[in-house]
């Protein structure tokens, strides 16, 4: 679920490890320039802090052997919560606050890697699922999130891995399911063999090696219904 569905119980594995109790409907989603929501049992400006708690925690137990941390923050998603500490602290607002909580996230998962020296051996990639809403800002492309044009499609994509990558800005065209056949090359695994896999390495391009993507087309469907909507190359767009 995404954080404006009650009940937003927090689970560990199979078991709630905290109720929600606010009175809301089920999707019956509220914006921040509504009146204030009365949270009871789930406290949203925590979450952040929790997730990332819990993220550090997971890199310490896992530090002697290979692992893989797959981190879904609730946040920028409406309603916005910010932590205690960065309320009213940015000049966009309490937007602005969220992203914030979220970039002091960011350091510190990375300075957890640093301390237990596995920042070098260890490849931290960054990325949504989807444009921007409401708050926020899809720059100077179309649409949004939920539709197929530029702005609900194309989003940030930062890889962080010191003394592999090079710092560099590249625009090339990619997806999110490139990133597990990229993740199988470096790790020397063969993809599986019973079914088709659209993705394609993007290993040449995070490495400096080409600076061509490998698809010659992406295909974009609805969010709903999986009706093919688009499709594009590097020059065009139907």
């Amino acid at each position: 679920y995404s954080n404006d569905m009650q009940p937003l119980h927090i689970y560990r594995n199979d078991s709630i490890e905290e109720f929600d109790r606010t009175s809301r409907l089920f999707l019956d989603a509220y914006r921040d320039e509504e009146a204030k929501l009365s949270q009871k049992g789930v406290n949203q400006k925590e979450l952040t802090a929790k997730y990332t708690s819990e993220a550090i925690d997971f890199i310490r137990q896992n530090k002697e052997k290979p692992f893989f941390l797959y981190f879904s923050h609730s946040f920028p998603h409406v309603p916005h919560f910010a932590s205690e500490t960065q309320s009213g602290k940015s000049k966009a607002g309490l937007y602005g606050d969220v992203v914030e909580d979220l970039d002091k996230s960011v350091g510190e998962v990375l300075k957890a890697l640093q301390t237990y020296k596995l920042d070098t051996n260890t490849i931290v990639i960054i990325t949504s699922d989807n444009g921007a809403d409401l708050n926020g800002s899809t720059g100077n492309l179309r649409g949004r999130k939920g539709e197929t044009y530029e702005g609900g499609m194309r989003v940030p994509l930062l890889v962080y891995w010191p003394g592999k990558i090079k710092a560099q800005e590249n625009s090339e065209m990619a997806m999110n399911m490139d990133i597990f056949p990229t993740i199988l090359k470096l790790l020397q695994l063969t993809p599986p063999k019973d079914r088709v896999i659209d993705g394609k390495e993007l290993w040449s391009l995070w490495s400096g090696q080409s600076q061509v993507s490998p698809h010659d087309f992406l295909y974009y469907f609805e969010q709903s219904g999986g009706v093919l909507s688009c499709v594009r190359n590097r020059q065009y767009k139907y």
